[in-house]
């Protein structure tokens, strides 16, 4: 993670007025303690920036021999000498800001009025989302053959914070206040789907159950900001388990989506889900970028693999994207360097990995191939980590023995200055799925909160 170093930082902390210094003692332990220390007291004293004035003095000649005759005038500031104080550009200010967990930045909102209103802007949610050192991980797996069958079965390990170190495992689901099957993350915002639908800000702690609507826990989600109005949209998509039921009970309509400041759901009829839609299995989650949320499809006759998008801003499919390949199966769709892209393995064949990334509409460009991957034995990709790097599942067996010793989670990163560019975080009996996530100050209470 990119941190100033403890000089630059007391030396920031050195020229606050003694006003400001009160307010960050909240922040963290270590600037309590330091604030109160005698070094940065001795130091802070001996800055220029925090002098002040004050004039005892007589005002009028009757009042020489009066009891307690003195005033004391306190010579404020001169507003020209307070221009010439050091002060950090404001660029730079939310620069370091944007850099830092949320936990810290729900803390600095004390801070002063300015950035009480900056953390809320949506500029500011961006920027803070886009930065690679809030990222997080959350690998939901079974942890022994005999949970295969159990209920509920899954485990929930949680890296969290982006060095992936074992040290830091924990289990994820003390985390979230509430059970159910998760969709996402989207944004820092795990979609929650039991009896109700329920969005959860993972770093703010902020829960809200939406309004009661008919779903399936096999409906395909996605949620994004929508740039027309500004507002956060959840939206399900029906799935081939939906049409095989029968009875008043049915959706309606096979795209509802949900709207955080009006909190209402909407129905949406579109024709291309009719033919388009075929999921081997529902319960997708989907990619959302500038606007757009993605599914990963095929043709119904066909099963050629597609790409499903929905526009959030007018709330419609318009045209489905093709990709590079035949089937979609050995694929995981993600984002690289603000595009869209595809994680592709030919497991048969190569047992190479290939980035895809689509530059325009429809149009896309094999940015590497990386393998192949025999000797880890990899299966299939699992998604896209930060700067390039991506994980893929392999299995874990005991060659010598031939015995089939559960699944491994294995990191690419092409920035590694390590012999090899690979490593193993993780390894379980077997892997579901996998949760990245990057904390979030989206706020899911909405406006009027």
């Amino acid at each position: 993670m990119v941190k100033l170093s403890e000089d630059m930082i007391i030396e920031i902390l050195s020229i606050l007025p003694v006003k400001s210094l009160i307010r960050f003692r909240c922040v963290c332990k270590s600037w309590y303690v330091e604030v109160q220390s005698r070094s940065f007291i001795s130091k802070h004293l001996k800055n220029d920036h925090n002098m002040h004035l004050v004039i005892p003095r007589i005002k009028e000649g009757k009042d020489l021999f009066a009891h307690l005759s003195e005033s004391y005038t306190w010579k404020k500031q001169d507003p020209n000498e307070k221009e010439k104080m050091v002060k950090l550009p404001e660029d730079m200010i939310i620069e370091i800001l944007s850099i830092l967990p949320v936990k810290s930045l729900i803390r600095f909102r004390c801070v002063c009025k300015s950035w009480y209103i900056e953390f809320q802007s949506f500029s500011f949610i961006s920027k803070h989302l886009k930065t690679d050192h809030n990222i997080r991980l959350v690998i939901p797996h079974i942890k022994e053959e005999k949970d295969l069958f159990a209920y509920p079965n899954e485990s929930y390990t949680w890296f969290p914070d982006e060095t992936l170190g074992e040290l830091s495992l924990q289990n994820f689901l003390p985390q979230i206040p509430i059970h159910g099957f998760f969709r996402g993350p989207f944004d820092g915002i795990l979609c929650i789907i039991e009896d109700n639908i329920s969005l959860y800000n993972i770093g703010t702690k902020e829960l809200r159950t939406l309004p009661n609507i008919l779903h399936s826990n096999e409906d395909c989600v996605g949620f994004g900001l929508d740039p027309v109005c500004n507002s956060y949209k959840l939206v399900l998509m029906d799935t081939p388990y939906l049409k095989t039921r029968e009875g008043p009970e049915c959706r309606v309509s096979p795209i509802v989506v949900y709207t955080l400041n009006s909190d209402s759901w909407r129905n949406i009829e579109d024709s291309n889900i009719s033919y388009i839609y075929d999921y081997s299995t529902g319960g997708e989650s989907g990619t959302c970028l500038n606007g757009v949320c993605y599914w990963l499809s095929s043709y119904r006759d066909t099963k050629e693999a597609v790409i499903f998008p929905f526009h959030l801003g007018d709330e419609m499919s318009r045209e489905i994207i093709k990709v590079p390949m035949q089937d979609k199966y050995g694929l995981s769709l993600g984002i690289y360097n603000e595009s869209l892209s595809i994680l592709h393995m030919d497991s048969d064949v190569t047992k190479c990995v290939d980035m895809w990334v689509m530059n325009q509409l429809g149009c896309w460009t094999k940015q590497i191939t990386v393998g192949p991957f025999i000797e880890l034995d990899v299966c299939y990709p699992l998604g896209f980590w930060k700067r390039g790097s991506f994980f893929v599942n392999a299995r874990n067996h005991d060659t010598k023995a031939g015995t089939y010793m559960g699944q491994k989670v294995i990191l690419y990163d092409p920035s590694s200055t390590h012999d090899t560019k690979y490593s193993c975080v993780f390894t379980g009996y077997m892997l579901v799925d996998l949760l990245i996530y990057k904390e979030s100050l989206v706020n899911i209470k909405g406006d009027d909160h």
